[in-house]
């Protein structure tokens, strides 16, 4: 499992890192097919947890929260249709439950994922941010379950992911505070300063791993084990992203109210 783990990280970050690079608009695309794959895979939750929900209409209206310039319209749009579809279906059954599946998968994937990571592409350094961000909490990711499988004795959060270990969270930090310290020194030191590096690295390695918790909240409560089978060693797509769910919005909040307001250096 680790071995896959680490070959599918070795064949998707590359392709990530050309697309995000070579031009925006190749970007946007790329974020907008993420947030279809993981908006269809929390569509199979909501069927798991008998909220049926029209598949292909929650994607369509939910990838125009994930745009900018067309997020207010998909949030009236899904605020109308989520409840209002049992109108047209003339039955009442099912609707609190399928309206309350729609809106948070909206909410929690085309918002809070989709929508931040392509904001923070159209900021200055914008790809300087993205890359941090994602280096972040990629050595999180793995230092955390590397340091979990081989040292982990002492369990997290049985209840809601009995892998998890004590141990494995503290590596998952390290391993970010490093990670997120390296990166600014190789080629972030006009950005932002070290300590902001520093503040950034642990703030988004703690939001990253509550992310995952999370998201295994959501499927231990469904039943569900992996939202899917696409990337090997990790799951699905939702799997594979769920950590950035919640950092996105955290890096960019943090840059548009703390950087961008303060300036890139210390208090």
């Amino acid at each position: 499992m680790l071995w896959q783990r680490i070959l599918s990280a070795l064949v998707l970050i590359p392709i990530v890192a050309f697309l995000a690079w070579w031009h925006p608009l190749a970007y946007m695309g790329l974020i907008l097919l993420i947030v279809c794959l993981m908006l269809y895979e929390f569509s199979g939750f909501a069927r798991a947890a008998d909220a049926s929900i029209p598949v292909f209409l929650f994607i369509g209206v939910s990838l125009l929260v994930s745009i900018p310039d067309t997020v207010v319209l998909g949030l009236l749009l899904t605020v109308f249709l989520a409840p209002g579809r049992s109108l047209f279906r003339r039955s009442p059954e099912g609707c609190f439950r399928a309206a309350g599946a729609w809106v948070l998968g909206t909410l929690y994937i085309a918002w809070a994922f989709g929508y931040h990571l392509i904001l923070l592409r159209q900021e200055p350094k914008g790809l300087h941010l993205i890359t941090f961000l994602v280096l972040v909490i990629w050595m999180t990711d793995t230092l955390a379950y590397t340091v979990g499988t081989l040292f982990g004795k002492h369990p997290l959060m049985p209840s809601i992911s009995p892998k998890k270990t004590i141990e494995g969270t503290t590596g998952g930090l390290i391993g970010g505070i490093f990670t997120g310290w390296a990166v600014w020194r190789i080629g972030l030191q006009d950005v932002f300063s070290w300590q902001h590096a520093l503040l950034l690295s642990l703030l988004l390695s703690i939001v990253a791993q509550m992310s995952d918790l999370i998201e295994s909240a959501i499927k231990r409560d469904i039943g569900v084990k992996d939202s899917g089978r696409l990337i090997p060693g990790h799951g699905g797509m939702l799997d594979r992203c769920d950590s950035l769910i919640f950092t996105a919005p955290t890096m960019y909040y943090y840059v548009q109210l703390v950087i961008n307001r303060h300036g890139p250096g210390w208090f």
